[in-house]
């Protein structure tokens, strides 16, 4: 990989929620709107979509079990995330899954 073309992964701060917002509805835009059957964003469509990410965010930051990282250029502008939580499972050996929830 070329200089030019690095990429970094870095944990979530406060300070990236705007980025992960923009990220967050740009994935609705060209992913849940392109691929999701006409029924489908008939019936999940919200209000106010901008505000139900915002939400979304809050919920992550606030619940401990949930984890965010970001993809960044090499000009440290957000190009990506990961969101997963940690889920308890008494069935494994380990009792822990971690589950991929959302990502772009």
């Amino acid at each position: 990989m070329e200089q030019a073309d690095k990429i970094s992964i870095i944990d979530y701060k406060q300070t990236h929620k705007s980025g992960l917002l923009r990220l967050l509805l740009e994935l609705h835009v060209t992913h849940f709107n392109a691929s999701a059957p006409t029924q489908s964003l008939e019936l999940l469509k919200e209000k106010d979509i901008k505000a139900t990410y915002k939400k979304y965010i809050e919920q992550i930051q606030n619940d401990g079990n949930w984890k965010i990282l970001l993809a960044v250029d090499k000009k440290r502008k957000l190009i990506g995330f990961i969101i997963g939580s940690l889920k308890r499972d008494p069935d494994l050996v380990k009792s822990h899954i971690g589950v991929l929830e959302d990502w772009l």
